[in-house]
């Protein structure tokens, strides 16, 4: 979101985190038992990798390293999915992730 301080060439982002706490709480929980399971018929590491890197490539426009971070987050959250046999875990986990980044990026 915007705030323009009288002029369109001089506005700064909105900093509150509720657009991404609405994010976290409506749209992951729906989201994260779906992606893996039909994949499963590879493998459940396969479905993980393949999955973790789908999600990555999705993020082209940010910086190579970033993009290495989000595949290996991935991989943890698949793993986590996998092991607890829940979509829960990895939804808390991802969850308190983007919290710790809103509360640095608020912060820092």
């Amino acid at each position: 979101m915007l705030q323009a301080r009288g002029d369109i060439r001089t506005a700064q982002p909105d900093r509150t985190p509720a657009p991404p706490l609405l994010l976290i709480l409506s749209g992951m929980p729906l989201s994260a038992g779906t992606r893996l399971d039909p994949y499963e018929i590879i493998s459940p590491l396969g479905a993980i990798v393949l999955v973790s890197a789908a999600w990555a490539v999705m993020h082209y426009r940010y910086e190579p390293m970033t993009i290495a971070l989000i595949f290996a987050d991935g991989l943890v959250l698949g793993a986590a999915r996998h092991h607890s046999r829940s979509v829960w875990l990895p939804v808390v986990m991802h969850s308190m992730g983007n919290l710790f980044s809103i509360y640095q990026s608020l912060h820092l």
